[in-house]
């Protein structure tokens, strides 16, 4: 390596480390002229020995003082030294992307990337035999299938795109595994319960904080004889302590990954252990654990299988739970939560934000056909969707993909779902829509698609803001200039377009609910029934809203009091009860609050299914209450039409803030 400066030149032929101390072999040189570096690179190849001298067992540190650089140029040279040592081996893109399965990473041309490939398979296999995972000594009987099992590889990347660990991981091939009877169910931490979580840190303040269970499906015992085999592919690649476990079943200990009911067995074994540490389960989120102690102290905690994020009153409660967990199970502390389920969680002084920036910016990259172009809005206002719009014919059917083939429409319009479903409330009633003609999509939705494409390229940076003052935010400042004061955190907008969809004449609706001035449950959707007026399209989608707005009462009752004696006071936990404070419902639909308010049956309402009077049982019963608001200011809105950019600005400034990448 050679480093040149205006001093002269230095030539080095080994770095110095950080940790380790080698030879420096220097050259001196008090000539800067492009003439006097090419002869002294001559003379060094005559006599070596003249034009180097060797200094010994020396440390890093010193190795600066030896090179006696030009004091100006130092700094300059220092750096660039430094630069080279950090340089990582790998980057990010030289996995990306993945081997498929073993039999891809076995056909990988020879090098170092195949090479540290295998490297990462042959550590899973020793970490799960280290743990016991499996047994040589049972053999199956007749009637038992010995299950194949696969290597999945996965390239983790940081939030700056740079690459932070290679992962393989021995799993289960679920399709030909045996039935095992029983439920295989187990629960898992919603976007929904996320967001109620993350907003309960800002309104207290706290910093949420995360952990990994190190394969945790590994650390719970399996209930049932099962036997697994390694794949044969491998076993020319391990070393020899590993093959004898080739060629030959082996019975499962603990759980693997893929196993039909691994994952149920895990989240017994973490529930029974967090219900013996006096941990409180939610009987509303499965995933919701709150421990208090006798001294005001407590521990909230949400769950989703192996990822586990939890804040505390204090920070030496957190440590006390760190170490009680870090006992009982093998697990990675991450500090502060950054990443979880590919959403971002920031801090910003005691408000919370929570986007999925860099998510969007990788379905755009992955589905840009050259044909995006940047949009205002999620789709255009005068987009109607009929099913006339899909293929008739496979001559129809040919020009369609001849045009836009190079898009995965079923897999585009997947990953928008889970974008929707995660922070993206703005493109719900687009991405709903889009769904509904996944079997056979035609232009106008492949246009659509790509519009939708277009919006979110332009509007990647946004995120969801949980503020710690609800009142100092933009939502807060609304409510007050609309005179809607409440007692309750969480506030709910309903509202309906009537009969919008041209082949049943149903009516889409949508509900957006609020906590802290931030989203934390939303939908758009299709009842069923045809509403013969927007009144009772409206009263249909406020019923739904209102089953909502009732399951995430109980989640904030439970959040916040879960362990405390308040809990055992029906009067404060019933909805309806004596200290039972109404939710809020906001509508701008007059008809509807009218309809619910009053028991009256007219020709207009008693054909309504009876299960949408829940909303004006609730009423009566006092467990919600309607109340009106400007279309101006309905946020539901955006949910339930294509909206034109002025109407769409003013929501998007009370729900969502542009974030940094």
């Amino acid at each position: 390596m050679s480093v040149f400066f205006e001093g002269g030149v230095e030539s080095i032929s080994e770095m110095p480390t950080k940790d380790n101390k080698q030879k420096l072999m220097i050259y001196k040189s008090e000539t800067n002229t492009e003439e006097n570096m090419l002869k002294i690179q001559e003379d060094s190849m005559k006599d070596e020995q003249q034009a180097f001298h060797t200094v010994e067992t020396i440390n890093e540190k010193d190795a600066y003082t030896l090179l006696e650089l030009n004091p100006e140029n130092r700094e300059k040279t220092e750096n660039c030294l430094m630069e080279e040592m950090e340089k990582p081996e790998f980057t990010a893109e030289d996995f990306i992307p993945e081997p498929s399965n073993e039999f891809a990473l076995v056909k990988m041309p020879e090098g170092k990337i195949k090479h540290e490939w295998i490297q990462k398979c042959i550590v899973e296999m020793r970490v799960l035999i280290k743990e016991n995972t499996f047994s040589l000594d049972h053999l199956p009987e007749e009637d038992e299938k010995v299950t194949p099992t696969k290597m999945t590889f996965k390239a983790k990347i940081n939030s700056d795109g740079s690459l932070d660990k290679c992962k393989a991981r021995l799993v289960v091939r679920g399709d030909l595994q045996a039935e095992i009877p029983g439920d295989q169910w187990s629960p898992t931490a919603s976007f929904r319960l996320l967001r109620r979580f993350i907003a309960e840190a800002a309104r207290t303040g706290k910093s949420i904080k995360q952990l990994d269970f190190i394969s945790a499906f590994v650390q719970a015992v399996v209930k049932e004889r099962i036997f697994v085999k390694f794949p044969s592919c491998l076993k020319k690649y391990v070393p020899e302590d590993l093959e004898k476990y080739f060629d030959r079943p082996l019975k499962l200990n603990k759980g693997l990954y893929g196993t039909t009911h691994s994952a149920k067995w895990w989240w017994e074994e973490l529930n029974d252990w967090l219900e013996s540490d006096n941990y409180e389960c939610s009987l509303s989120e499965k995933c919701l654990y709150v421990k208090r102690w006798p001294n005001n102290r407590w521990l909230k905690i949400i769950n989703y299988i192996d990822d586990m994020l939890y804040f505390g009153d204090s920070e030496e409660t957190e440590k006390e739970f760190e170490k009680a967990i870090g006992t009982r199970f093998r697990v990675e502390f991450k500090g502060a939560a950054h990443w979880y389920l590919a959403a971002r969680i920031t801090r910003d002084k005691s408000d919370l934000i929570m986007d999925q920036s860099r998510y969007v910016k990788n379905i755009i990259k992955r589905y840009d056909n050259g044909k995006i172009i940047i949009k205002n809005t999620p789709l255009n206002p005068d987009t109607v969707f009929t099913k006339n719009d899909c293929p008739t014919n496979e001559e129809e059917i040919s020009i369609v993909q001849k045009e836009y083939g190079e898009i995965d429409y079923r897999s585009a319009v997947g990953s928008l779902i889970y974008l929707m479903t995660g922070t993206r409330y703005d493109i719900c009633f687009a991405t709903t829509k889009l769904a509904k003609f996944c079997n056979n999509p035609g232009k106008v939705h492949y246009k659509a698609l790509i519009w939708l494409l277009g919006y979110l390229k332009q509007t990647a940076n946004l995120g969801i803001r949980y503020y710690h003052n609800e009142k100092n935010s933009p939502l807060g400042e609304m409510l007050i200039r609309n005179n809607i004061l409440t007692e309750e955190e969480e506030i709910t907008f309903s509202d309906s377009s009537w009969q919008d969809c041209k082949d049943t004449a149903r009516s889409t609706g949508s509900f957006a609910t609020t906590c802290q001035s931030g989203l934390i449950d939303y939908a758009s959707f299709v009842p069923d029934p045809i509403a013969a007026s927007s009144g009772e399209a409206e009263y249909n989608t406020a019923s739904v809203a209102a089953m909502s707005v009732l399951h995430n009462r109980y989640v904030d009752l439970e959040m916040k009091n879960l362990g405390l004696e308040i809990m055992n006071n029906e009067e404060y936990t019933i909805p309806g009860g004596k200290d039972w404070k109404p939710s809020l419902i906001l509508l701008d639909s007059t008809a509807a609050i009218s309809m619910a308010e009053s028991a009256r049956s007219t020709s207009r309402t008693r054909h309504i299914d009876r299960r949408f009077h829940y909303v004006r049982q609730g009423q009566a019963a006092g467990r919600h209450k309607l109340s009106w608001i400007s279309s101006v200011d309905q946020i539901a809105d955006i949910g339930t039409k294509a909206v034109t950019l002025a109407a769409l600005q003013p929501i998007m400034k009370l729900t969502y803030v542009e974030v940094k990448d």
